[in-house]
């Protein structure tokens, strides 16, 4: 399945593109860490390193919250295209649709699919672009 098979060639970009991702929010972790501790001893006239090191921290929060989503909702769709036979912009699309429509961001529906929770509308939505799909009625 697309998205959790580790030969199927996504899965391997998306795994790679996690890995580097790791690596480039450990290496700005190790900068923070060195721009922390030359901010407690901060020379007269560095004013903004502290800033700076603050606008870091929250890159770092910031991509590493991206990676993590980024890889729930590949594998996610991955489900919903195993699931229904779509495409992978309409598993996207059926995510997005959902999210809107429960006023919630797309990485918890992907992280509610993986986990096994029930969307019906999902299937709703599903049913409202394929009528003679499985859950036409």
């Amino acid at each position: 399945m697309y998205g959790t098979d580790p030969l199927h060639p996504a899965s391997t970009q998306v795994d790679a593109i996690v890995a580097a991702a790791r690596a480039a929010a450990f290496t700005l972790e190790q900068l923070a860490i060195s721009l922390d501790s030359r901010a407690d001893g901060e020379q007269p006239g560095s004013d903004g390193l502290a800033e700076r090191w603050e606008a870091l921290r929250e890159e770092n929060r910031q991509l590493h919250e991206a990676i993590v989503s980024r890889s729930s909702i590949e594998r996610a769709k991955g489900l919903l295209m195993g699931r229904y036979g779509c495409t992978e912009q309409e598993a996207f699309a059926l995510m997005v649709n959902t999210a809107r429509h429960q006023q919630r961001k797309v990485r918890m529906i992907a992280n509610d699919l993986l986990v096994g929770v029930h969307l019906p509308e999902i299937e709703q939505e599903w049913s409202r672009h394929v009528p003679s799909g499985p859950f036409a009625g």
